[in-house]
């Protein structure tokens, strides 16, 4: 497991907002620690708890749900006369990495796993360590440099929650780290109109360009859009397929 210094993207929001974040992945950690984890898997309470330890850096305010796992996941196809390279983003404590690598087994597969706070990568260490075809990586996606190019990548940051030129920089990473025709499969938050008003109000230039960039990458490369409603906050699970020559 490779680790590397902390780094954050993530723009600082008003303490009340901070909060609220600390106070809800308090509560919804422990409950879920209880064992209400059919909908978003056994280490749900522990990214809640994660969470709330440092929301700077985990970025994103609620885990993926089994339901989000699946289809962000179904475009990882393994092929059978050759290997598949597989490039898995902001991981967190595995939902996602479990449905992958299922996907995977039996088959010829390189799993790279890229997770930058380091707490989660011991998590995701633990679960899946014993797995040779697996690498996980505490590091910085931006400064993450393999020799090698990827047929899908699977990203679960929270583009929302980061700022512009992070944003900027992550999607010209991801199109020179895939092979011709490679795919990206990416979440993409529903924000509360009452969460986009404070984003608004606090920052309305940067947020609106941010939104734009999204939605301009988007729809160059836009192969299929699923909404997903059996998840802490719905969401739309964007899949491209990314012509890196055009």
């Amino acid at each position: 497991m490779k680790h590397n210094k902390t780094n954050t993207h993530l723009k600082k929001g008003s303490v009340l907002f901070t909060t609220a974040i600390l106070i809800g992945g308090i509560v919804t950690g422990v409950y879920l620690e209880k064992g209400a984890t059919k909908m978003w898997g056994e280490e749900a309470g522990s990214f809640m708890l994660g969470l709330a330890r440092n929301p700077q850096t985990v970025g994103a305010f609620a885990p993926c749900s089994t339901y989000t796992a699946v289809e962000l996941s179904r475009f990882v196809v393994p092929y059978e006369d050759r290997k598949i390279r597989v490039l898995e983003v902001g991981a967190g404590t595995g939902v996602v990495t479990k449905e992958i690598i299922k996907r995977l087994e039996g088959y010829n597969y390189e799993f790279d796993v890229i997770e930058i706070d380091p707490d989660f990568c011991k998590t995701l260490y633990k679960r899946f360590g014993y797995n040779r075809n697996v690498s996980i990586n505490a590091i910085d996606i931006l400064q993450w440099a393999p020799e090698k190019k990827y047929d899908i990548i699977i990203s679960i940051l929270p583009y929302s929650n980061f700022s512009e030129d992070f944003v900027k920089s992550v999607l010209h990473k991801f199109t020179n780290l895939l092979k011709e025709n490679g795919r990206i499969s990416y979440v993409k938050t529903r924000v509360p109109e009452i969460m986009r008003r404070f984003f608004l109000r606090k920052r309305p230039e940067e947020y609106l360009r941010r939104e734009a960039l999204i939605e301009n990458f988007k729809n160059k490369y836009l192969d299929e859009e699923v909404l997903i409603l059996k998840n802490i906050l719905p969401l739309d699970i964007i899949h491209l397929k990314v012509n890196t020559t055009g």
